[in-house]
């Protein structure tokens, strides 16, 4: 399977799972009123990176926490765990120019897009919802801005250390299910509740 095609298949997976996921989480069948607005920021972030400015992790890193936050503003999502499904999708979202191209390092690059995007959504949602005063979210907003910054780093360094790209990103696509299915499950009862 080339570059490409494993990489679509990848995405394609992932965001059936965080679909999924999500749904777990707010039961809430109506994933297109949610995952609008992340998912046309992730494609407009991707677009950006990969025709005006180069794509270094910096760059992603602001702009998915900007994204997430404009999402966040506009969305539905009340619990940080939303925030990191919706802000991983936009990362994937965001991944899509990149298979356009083509390229050496688009695997690379789009598990480096979602790691980010899932950090910059949990975080600016964390935010959100669990800080009260205005200064501190706005500090809090940079401290996630710059742990997003530090997520798209981390396929790189993994590079570095010799994972193959491709295992980077089945790594992130994943991990990152698997996290929020741990959580959820924690949060179970709370669910249980809810539907009763």
């Amino acid at each position: 399977m080339t570059d490409p095609v494993l990489t679509l298949v990848v995405l394609a997976g992932f965001l059936a799972l965080m679909a999924l996921m999500h749904f777990f989480k707010t039961l809430d069948g109506d994933l297109a009123a949610a995952w609008r607005t992340p998912l046309v920021a992730g494609v407009a972030v991707g677009a950006v990176l990969r025709f005006a400015i180069p794509p270094h992790p910096l760059w992603q890193g602001l702009l998915l926490s900007g994204a997430a936050l404009w999402a966040r503003h506009t969305g539905q999502e009340s619990e940080p765990i939303e925030g990191m499904v919706l802000g991983s999708a936009m990362g994937a979202a965001a991944g899509v120019p990149f298979l356009l191209g083509g390229g050496d390092l688009e695997m690379r690059m789009v598990a480096s897009l979602i790691l980010t995007g899932a950090v910059a959504g949990f975080g600016i949602t964390f935010a959100a919802f669990h800080v009260a005063d205005r200064f501190r979210q706005l500090l809090w907003d940079a401290v996630t801005a710059s742990l997003a910054v530090g997520a798209a780093y981390i396929p790189s360094l993994l590079a570095g250390y010799g994972i193959r790209d491709h295992e980077s990103l089945l790594g992130v696509a994943a991990l990152l299910p698997l996290v929020v299915l741990i959580i959820v499950f924690q949060q179970w009862s709370d669910v249980r509740a809810e539907l009763r």
